[in-house]
């Protein structure tokens, strides 16, 4: 990724003129370890796995190499076993191509989503022209075939093809709401190491595949699958188990008692997510607010079997590296709530009705933007076992007073009888 902080790529002793794209946002998966084995002299480097680019751009060449980049907000947030990078784009040659693209890394897939496109053309900005792409790969060709939403597809050379989901070389992609508008390629290219670097290696042919979309007007989102094969990619079209999530122009991603967010410079900085949709409970929703823009990472375990309270671990981290303090209230409905750990209302948690404020203090120096947890409690709501519990106490203080009252009134009669 680029900010203000790197620059896009190096160009030394004549090697990598045509590196500009290498620095926005590169994604390659390396199941046999073969995909990008000596192919770089034969590429087409406007199509740099993972990245969102304009399609057909001006020739790239030396003198665009190591540029700034012209946003701050750029960064990744962990917990440790998910991730979420995070990149504010503007092209730092010109200013043609601005969007805003997230990585969410969970357990075995990869969710990128792709947000506020806009094409400046001189005078004009247009979200549609020319199109801009997302590079899904560019690799070494599989023997193994092309498949789109699971039929066999012959490529050559720039096949378009709408669908839902891609398969190759064990790699499966699956896009939500709009089907992917692919062109595919699989096809001998030939290229020459001189051109890119100091080699002296004469022309060299190898297949190559290469699969880009078109990024439709609005946000978009696919999931990525590495080293993964067809059962899995049918049975997520079926019942997806990461799912993108957009409000307010707030992007983020759940999954399996995650759940990942990312609130932009400009935008609105709060956010609500129904409970069901990330695991906790089946009602109710989480309601989120932040005093700055930041990426955020949910996560929760139940604290024992049988309990009704989660332990839920929030992380967060500035990508901008600025901030030294953040601020977020977390709050939930339904009879819910949640409080700081075991109610102690100490290192800049504070318990508020049926939510918690948190004030943390954020990494500096060398370590900023740097990622930092905290721990709260989150109680489920028991309404209903509570009522059930509650009659049931309630029947056994009738049944109780009942027995009470005729044993003792036997006793007076018998008493009675016995003077």
């Amino acid at each position: 990724m680029i900010s203000t902080r790197s620059r896009n790529t190096e160009y030394v002793n004549s090697a990598n003129p045509f590196g500009y794209h290498l620095g926005q946002g590169t994604l390659y998966s390396y199941v046999n370890g073969y995909e990008y084995r000596d192919i770089q002299d034969t590429w087409d480097w406007d199509l740099i796995p993972g990245t969102t680019v304009l399609l057909d751009p001006p020739m790239i060449d030396s003198s665009k190499i190591g540029v700034m980049g012209a946003k701050s907000f750029v960064g990744s947030v962990s917990d440790g076993s998910a991730g979420m990078s995070v990149m504010d784009y503007v092209d730092p040659q010109g200013a043609s191509l601005s969007y805003r693209k997230l990585w969410f890394f969970a357990d075995d897939s990869i969710l990128v989503t792709t947000s506020n496109v806009t094409v400046f053309t001189g005078n004009n900005i247009s979200p549609t022209t020319p199109p801009v792409i997302n590079v899904l790969d560019q690799r070494l060709a599989s023997p193994d075939g092309i498949y789109v939403d699971g039929l066999s597809v012959n490529a050559g050379t720039d096949l378009t093809k709408m669908g839902s989901t891609l398969f190759y070389g064990g790699n499966a992609y699956l896009s939500y709401d709009t089907p992917f508008n692919l062109t595919l390629s699989e096809s001998n290219r030939t290229g020459n190491w001189s051109a890119i670097s100091t080699s002296m290696k004469e022309n060299t042919t190898v297949p190559i595949f290469s699969a880009y979309t078109t990024i439709p007007i609005g946000t978009s989102s696919y999931t990525f699958f590495p080293a993964s094969n067809p059962e899995r990619l049918r049975t997520e079209v079926v019942n997806p188990t990461i799912k993108p999530f957009e409000m307010n122009g707030t992007l983020g991603a759940t999954s399996s008692t995650r759940l990942a967010l990312v609130f932009w410079p400009g935008n609105g900085l709060d956010a609500t997510v129904p409970i069901s949709t990330i695991g906790w409970g089946s009602k109710g929703d989480l309601a989120i607010s932040s005093s700055d823009p930041a990426a955020f990472l949910f996560s929760s375990v139940a604290n024992q079997s049988g309990s009704n309270t989660r332990t839920v671990t929030i992380t967060v981290a500035d990508p901008t590296q600025l901030l030294t303090t953040i601020v977020f209230s977390l709050s939930v409905s339904e009879g819910s709530s949640m409080a700081c750990p075991d109610m102690i209302e100490t290192g800049g948690c504070v318990s508020q009705g049926n939510g918690v404020t948190l004030n943390i203090s954020l990494p500096i120096g060398g370590m900023a933007g740097s990622s930092i947890s905290r721990n709260v409690t989150y109680s489920l709501s028991i309404t209903g076992s509570q009522t059930q519990t509650s009659n049931g106490h309630l029947r056994s203080d009738i049944y109780g007073h009942l027995r009470r009252d005729i044993y003792g009134q036997l006793r007076r009669v018998i008493y009675a009888w016995r003077r």
